[in-house]
């Protein structure tokens, strides 16, 4: 936990990207501790115009599910109590909402989210594994720093997992009903997600188990419903169905959002296995999920198995139907992080029935992954569309130029290459034990195998390409440039 919360903590967007996707979330915090409204008109005015925003009747709203702007208004508060609203700067709200928000109290359920993989690997020391994993070598680590809607949603995914299977008491039930119902209240596709609990609520204890969850999720069902109806005129009226912008509310006239009825075999391919966005590439230990799907709906109890079966596919299916499948500027398939929860367990599945096997193959890929997720994030928070492998073309470039995202080492003076040592030798430190607990019992030659297979799969996924033409390179270098935070 406390290795997860100092690299989770370790770095930081740049002060001057006005990430649309967190400040419109921020403008709704603000307008309802400052104003107790819900319009962002002023905020608008105030702190400038952003790309994500809604309409109505006259006024701008946030394009998001307002769940988020309820937990970022939380720590607002907390800066409010003793500051005015003017000294309260939006990079400064954006850093305190991201950690009381998202790293916090993520760091906070780790030690839960470790035992519960634990019962499903059968000891408690791989569920610490996995936990760790999820935490740092997948998008996630990427996305507990931004505050967006998908940490949210992923931490509300967990708890559910863990009160709701494999027998919940009543009290479990209520939690995990509330923990999806709030999900819902920050994202709209965890809607669905809360279907397939109460689907499986019935089906493990009947009736009643589904009555209990659905009561605890209601009140958050019917706040969304309440806060669409006077925003945009009806308790089924999306934001996304009232955006501001004529490009973006064209993407999203599509579907429900923006996501069609059918997947589309470029998002499939898209957000699984392409360099760019892909899950498989930036996380390849997440592959075994299929592997621990395929065990679990084959064993005697396979109600839990068929509850990740679900939310993997509608994952799938959501990632890929999505008009803005690469969701612009980012790391890995950011649409794919709230989910990752059910993918982790699914892995812990596979763990439990090829134990011998799994410290070869999952290490390996699990080094891969942390090369890939730490380097990205603490280089740049996101990467755009147009680099095809933005970890070969966009990363390591800035890597040469020395432009790294700030940190905790360049608030001490460090700056460049150097600052992301400190936070190297943590990531090391942690992984050390985590190599420890896989390869102490496995012969010399397998784990030389499997350092072997390491730099192996390192140098196949990263064999020189075509780069993108220099203009390119040159204008994404300059960007960086441009918003890196003042150095001495």
């Amino acid at each position: 936990m406390v290795a997860s919360l100092l690299l989770l903590s370790y770095s930081r967007p740049y002060r001057a990207t006005a990430n649309p996707n967190e400040w419109t979330r921020l403008y709704l915090a603000r307008a309802m501790v400052d104003r107790q409204e819900l319009s962002i008109d002023e905020e608008w005015g105030r702190h400038g115009p952003i790309r994500d925003w809604a309409t109505h009747g006259g006024r701008r709203y946030t394009d998001k599910a307002p769940g988020s702007s309820l937990v970022a208004a939380a720590a607002y508060w907390s800066l409010r109590v003793f500051h005015a609203p003017g000294d309260v700067s939006m990079s400064r709200l954006a850093r305190r909402a991201r950690f009381l928000g998202l790293i916090l109290p993520w760091c906070l359920l780790l030690p839960w989210w470790a035992r519960a993989l634990g019962r499903f690997t059968g000891d408690l020391a791989s569920g610490r594994v996995l936990a760790l994993a999820h935490t740092l070598a997948t998008p996630a680590f990427t996305y507990q720093q931004q505050f967006f809607g998908h940490g949210l949603v992923a931490m509300g995914l967990a708890v559910a997992l863990m009160a709701a299977v494999p027998r919940p008491s009543r009290w479990k039930l209520g939690l995990a009903g509330a923990a999806m119902g709030f999900a819902g209240l920050c994202e709209y596709q965890a809607l669905p997600l809360l279907a397939l609990f109460v689907l499986y609520a019935w089906a493990a204890q009947g009736f009643a188990s589904a009555a209990i969850l659905t009561l605890a999720a209601a009140p958050w069902v019917a706040a969304l419903g309440a806060y669409n109806a006077v925003c945009f005129g009806g308790p089924f009226e999306l934001s996304y169905e009232h955006l501001g912008p004529t490009d973006l509310a064209a993407i999203h006239a599509t579907g429900v959002g923006g996501v069609g009825w059918r997947p589309m075999a470029r998002g499939l391919l898209g957000v699984l296995v392409n360099p760019a966005r892909g899950l498989l590439y930036y996380a390849p230990w997440l592959a075994l999920a299929f592997a621990g799907i395929w065990a679990g709906v084959r064993s005697a109890d396979r109600r839990a198995a068929l509850l990740m079966t679900a939310v993997v596919g509608f994952s799938l299916w959501f990632g890929s139907a999505a008009r803005t499948w690469d969701a612009g500027w980012s790391i890995g398939p950011r649409l794919l992080v709230s989910f990752l929860p059910m993918w982790v367990a699914a892995v812990a599945l596979a763990w439990a029935r090829w134990r011998a096997w799994v410290p070869v193959v999952f290490g390996p890929l699990l080094a891969v992954a942390v090369v890939h997720e730490v380097l990205a994030t603490w280089i740049f928070p996101g990467y755009p569309p147009i680099f095809s492998r933005p970890l070969d073309h966009a990363a390591l470039p800035l890597l040469r130029e020395g432009l790294v995202a700030p940190n905790l080492a360049s608030d001490l003076g460090m700056f460049g290459v150097a600052s992301l040592l400190p936070g190297v030798v943590i990531v090391l430190a942690a992984f050390a034990v985590v190599a420890v607990a896989l390869y102490r019992s496995v012969a010399w030659k397998w784990r030389i195998t499997a350092a072997a297979a390491t730099a192996g799969l390192l140098i196949a996924l990263h064999l020189p390409t075509r780069p993108p033409d220099d203009y390119v390179l040159r204008d994404f270098l300059s960007t960086a440039r441009q918003v890196r935070d003042p150095q001495p």
